[in-house]
């Protein structure tokens, strides 16, 4: 396995952000179930939980919701030792907590922003602009070291 210039173990990163790619790729009829198409979402699919067509939804979560796997999510997070945080304005719970657990786990955080997020002040390492630059410039430097 790779590791960055840092210590960062670099094939879990990778495995990390495969299954986040896959959750968000998912789609589902229900909260505690994932179908992992690659293709786009139509009306025509049929749900394999419940056999309907028209009945499943993006895998993403809408305000108001709780993520699937919160336990899990709160397990790696006492776990990590780097948090990113990108594109968010830290303020919708239960997110906006998820950098508070990182540090309290001795996580490096790291805000990558268009602008300061409302929890600005509890990341370590804040580099703002958009997206599309910052996030693969940092990519590169953690892989780079």
């Amino acid at each position: 396995m790779a590791q960055g210039g840092n210590g960062i173990d670099l094939g879990t990163v990778y495995q990390l952000l495969s299954e986040v790619a896959q959750t968000v790729r998912g789609h589902s009829s229900r909260l505690d179930t994932i179908d992992h198409r690659l293709d786009d979402l139509t009306v025509a699919h049929i749900c394999p939980n419940c056999g309907r067509a028209g009945a499943l939804r993006p895998q993403v979560v809408w305000f108001g919701e709780m993520p699937l796997g919160l336990d899990a999510i709160y397990q790696v997070l006492a776990q990590c030792k780097v948090f990113v945080s990108i594109g968010t304005s830290g303020s919708v719970e239960p997110a906006a907590s998820f950098v508070e657990e990182a540090r309290r786990a001795g996580a490096h955080t790291v805000e990558l922003n268009l602008e300061p997020s409302h929890s600005a002040s509890l990341f370590a390492e804040r580099i703002y602009g958009p997206a599309s630059k910052i996030v693969s410039e940092y990519v590169a430097k953690v892989i780079n070291g």
